[in-house]
């Protein structure tokens, strides 16, 4: 959505997942993701556990949509959660964004960089 171009998917990741998924939900739009898939926000990049009613996320046409719901669902036994990876030829964020059902959010390679780091770190108020 950012890049307005073609990407090669360079990874597939899938396999079991053991916590309960998060739903987040966009005007009509939602996705089912862990609980560490990243969006972008206007602080940059946040895990889905992180996303609160109200904040406002990165939409297709490049603008900013609010943010319905996000909370987690009930791990159902044998759920099987399905992540790409980007080869967008670059480690930019922009080049690890992509629409999944009307909504824009990270690849793998985001949610990596993004896991273990918390919201003042993400924010820019200090590093590890």
């Amino acid at each position: 959505p950012i890049l307005k171009k073609g990407v090669r998917v360079g990874n597939v990741i899938h396999g079991p997942e053991a916590k309960g998924l998060y739903k987040v939900q966009i005007g009509q739009a939602e996705l089912f993701v862990t609980d560490g898939h990243p969006f972008r926000n206007q602080l940059g990049i946040v895990r889905a556990k992180d996303l609160k009613p109200g904040d406002r996320i990165l939409a297709p046409n490049g603008g900013w949509v609010d943010v319905l719901s996000s909370r987690e669902q009930l791990a159902l036994p044998g759920t099987e959660v399905w992540n790409l990876e980007l080869d967008g030829g670059d480690d930019s964020e922009n080049a690890h964004m992509i629409v999944a059902n009307g909504i824009v959010t990270g690849d793998f390679f985001l949610q990596q960089r993004v896991s273990g780091r918390n919201l003042l770190e993400l924010a820019g108020f200090y590093q590890k």
